[in-house]
Parts: structure tokens; sequence; C-alpha cells
């Protein structure tokens, strides 16, 4: 189990870090499939592109954190609890930082 979900998180950090990448670069359009996705984050082009480059490096960083947490779970046995602690932190840390990039974003376009 721990090969499958150290590969998933793996996988979900890169998603996330060229996402990051693509949007703060401005190669990521405004649509409902990929990015953060607030009303206020999709009212404009200026605020998408404003949001995601001050999110993108706590994003970038949540990327990472989940791809050294899958990193790190693969080779720990199935039968402990360590891959899925690991795996659990990471995912959680994930998750935080994106909240924590959502709200970047949002406060760098409050005014705009």
């Amino acid at each position: 189990m721990n090969i499958a979900t150290g590969i998933a998180m793996i996988f979900a950090g890169l998603a996330v870090i060229w996402t990051a990448r693509k949007a703060a670069a401005g190669k990521l359009e405004r649509d409902w499939a990929m990015g953060l996705r607030t009303k206020a984050l999709m009212a404009s082009d200026e605020a998408w592109e404003t949001g995601h480059r001050a999110a993108a490096p706590m994003l970038i960083g949540a990327g990472v954190v989940s791809v050294v947490a899958g990193a790190v779970a693969i080779p720990q046995p199935d039968d402990g609890l360590a891959g899925t602690a690991i795996v659990l932190t990471g995912a959680g840390l994930l998750l935080v930082m994106v909240f924590l990039a959502l709200r970047q974003a949002n406060r760098a376009i409050e005014g705009l």
C-alpha cells in the first residue's frame, strides 16, 4: 500500500508544482478546471494572475512537501504505521499550505 500511496503523493505534488508554476507565469487560463478558484480570483484575468503569482511560492512548497512525503513513504514496510503516518502528515501539510496559498492569493487581489 505504501508504494501506491507514495506514488500518488508524488504525482499529486508534481501536479501542484506544475499548476502553480504555469499559473504564476501567466500561462494558465482562468477556468473552472485548474488553479485556485474563488469568486474573487475568477472575477478577472488581472485578479487570476495577481493571485496566482502571490500564491505560487506556497503552492510550490506544498507540492514539494507532497513529493518528499511520497518518496519517504515508498520504502516503508506495509505492516508498519510509519508509511501511513508519513502520508497522512504530508497530505495534511499539503492541504494546510494550499489553504494558506489561497489566503495569500485573496489578500493580493484586495482592492483590484
